[in-house]
């Protein structure tokens, strides 16, 4: 019974730490997102000049830590950017992948080791077994889909929920890779034609 009681308190205090870091993250982008609205076209200028400045090693940089931490935002964008700002497609687009790929490792890996804790302190006991047996029904589809569309991309859930390091590979970064490379050509052919 102690034990259980132990367990219940440390879940609640996970639980707790994890809602204050979602909510300075939340602030965190309120504030990003009101001082780019009252300040669009200086930013956009220094968006410009630090693409210019950083170019493919703020992209490897950028989709790594993208992949690497659960986030709304996703590599594609960066890499429309550069390829926007006439970057060499092909190295933009292989850069995304790289940088990508070393992400949802580092962030699989980090989930398999560290964290199914933070699930089970983020969901009561019968919602994650609902997720565990979803991830077990339909993990290889939805991998595949998250990894190819807008839908949140999250390697470290799949690593806490033990999906095979083979499965991750095949459905979730090959697929991803995929997704890069056909809309990084897609996005460079629509820039080309404009520009005919």
């Amino acid at each position: 019974m102690q034990n259980i009681l132990i367990e219940r308190v440390s879940r609640q205090e996970l639980k707790r730490e994890l809602e204050i870091i979602d909510i300075l993250i939340a602030i965190v982008f309120v504030a990003l997102a009101i001082i780019s609205l009252i300040y669009y076209t200086p930013l956009k200028a220094q968006i410009s000049t630090q693409v210019e400045t950083y170019g493919f090693i703020g992209l490897f940089l950028i989709s790594a830590f993208m992949e690497l931490l659960p986030q709304i935002f996703d590599p594609i964008f960066p890499m429309i950017v550069l390829i926007a700002e006439g970057f060499n497609v092909h190295l933009t687009i292989l850069i995304t992948c790289i940088g990508s790929t070393v992400g949802s490792i580092a962030g699989f890996e980090i989930g398999r080791k560290y964290g199914f804790k933070y699930l089970v302190a983020m969901f009561e006991d019968s919602s994650l077994m609902k997720i565990e047996n979803f991830i077990n029904k339909y993990g290889k589809l939805f991998m595949a889909l998250a990894a190819l569309t807008p839908l949140p991309y999250f390697p470290i859930v799949f690593g806490a929920m033990n999906v095979s390091r083979k499965e991750f590979f095949i459905y979730g970064i090959l697929c991803r890779v995929l997704g890069f490379i056909f809309v990084g050509y897609a996005i460079h052919l629509g820039f080309v034609s404009m520009n005919l």
